[in-house]
């Protein structure tokens, strides 16, 4: 390999579109192009053992991304710490005379004496413990969402009547994201079949997704294309 990197673009597929778009990504996120050229030599490699999984996993990364390199992190980036969380909460759980198996171990009961009516009482502290560790959670899991809207929103911002496309985009940020590539981003011991035409159409779609988002100008044929390749993925 030719240590300025001139070798990947000795490769047929490098169109003037992924050219312009890796230069962004040379400008503003090294990391991601580098997953992204992996990516696509990949995706032209159709013996490339665990193909799918590996063009899956950079996908998700890249579009898991993309939002905070274009608009910046989040204003409040903390994780979700589920582990100690629910460690404490298991602490509180025991302390309050519970077992495992959710009945008071002082006054355990046949379960088919119980009605689907009847209660279990538990001490107050441990409910606010149990609903916030809940709000928490569904915090965490919608800012994501909000983050990709928000990135379109301030991409398109100058753009009138904008929320005719904001929408359909989002929609095919989400489809791609979580209803294709996440399903083939972890191995699995008996791996998923996959549509060779099904792949390619989600690829595309994923970089017109990154051409729009990288050059605004081309925006409007851009989401023509997706919408197109959208609903021949649908039938």
């Amino acid at each position: 390999m030719d240590n300025d990197g001139s070798f990947f673009f000795k490769e047929s597929f490098w169109n003037t579109n992924r050219i312009n778009l890796n230069s962004w990504f040379d400008r503003n996120a090294p990391h991601l192009g580098e997953l992204y050229k992996a990516a696509l030599i990949i995706f032209y490699n159709e013996d490339f053992p665990g193909r799918i999984v590996f063009i899956s996993h950079a996908v998700r990364e890249i579009l898991n991304r993309m939002p905070t390199i274009i608009i910046g992190p989040k204003k409040n980036n903390k994780r979700f710490e589920y582990k100690d969380r629910l460690k404490h909460l298991l602490k509180m759980w025991e302390n309050s005379g519970f077992s495992i198996n959710t009945i008071r171990q002082e006054s355990l009961v046949d379960e088919s004496e119980l009605s689907h009516s009847d209660n279990i009482n538990i001490p107050i502290e441990l409910f606010r413990e149990i609903s916030m560790l809940l709000s928490d959670f569904l915090k965490i899991n919608v800012t994501q969402l909000d983050l990709i809207q928000k990135l379109f929103e301030t991409i398109f911002s100058n753009y009138k009547n904008n929320n005719k496309f904001l929408y359909p985009l989002v929609k095919l940020w989400k489809e791609i994201h979580d209803n294709y590539f996440m399903k083939y981003a972890h191995l699995e011991n008996n791996p998923k079949q996959f549509n060779e035409k099904e792949l390619k159409d989600n690829f595309t779609i994923f970089e017109n997704l990154l051409f729009s988002l990288t050059f605004v100008n081309k925006f409007f044929e851009k989401l023509e294309d997706l919408d197109e390749i959208l609903e021949d993925t649908n039938t």
